[in-house]
């Protein structure tokens, strides 16, 4: 039984260095999305994370680094819903009425903007690019 046990905190212990260093950028946005079931996965790029949004979607996290946000994939058959990905966004896109009611299927940011793939309320597939700020550069549906 001694030996289960150490063996068992042996494993915790060498698992604890990848989560303590797991950027604060990261921790926030994990935080913000208010994910459960997360799962870290750092790769030789930057931390990346699995998890539950509230309402039951699976997505998956990749991070550069420094812990900014590179990317939001819906991860399954499921999309994610716009407003549960909404508070990692700029004010601007998430008051912005084409996405109100839409699901996600990828969010990918950059130096230049913000790109969206999903599904308008309407259930019509579109990607969208937005400047950083939020504003809507250019809108087309599939």
């Amino acid at each position: 039984m001694k030996t289960g046990r150490l063996a068992l905190a042996a494993i915790l212990l060498a698992s604890q260095p990848a989560l303590a260093q797991i950027p604060a950028g990261a921790e926030e946005v994990i935080r913000m999305l208010g994910l459960t079931n997360v799962r870290l996965h750092p790769d030789a790029r930057g931390p990346d994370a699995t998890g539950t949004l509230p309402g039951g979607a699976l997505v998956e996290l990749d991070f550069h680094r420094d812990g900014t946000l590179e990317e939001i994939e819906a991860d399954g058959r499921d999309l994610a819903p716009f407003a549960a990905l909404a508070p990692v966004l700029p004010e601007a896109l998430q008051k912005d009425e084409k996405l109100a009611g839409s699901t996600i299927e990828q969010l990918e940011f950059d130096n230049d903007g913000i790109e969206i793939e999903g599904r308008d309320r309407d259930g019509n597939r579109f990607k969208a690019e937005y400047t950083a700020s939020g504003q809507l550069r250019e809108w087309k549906r599939d």
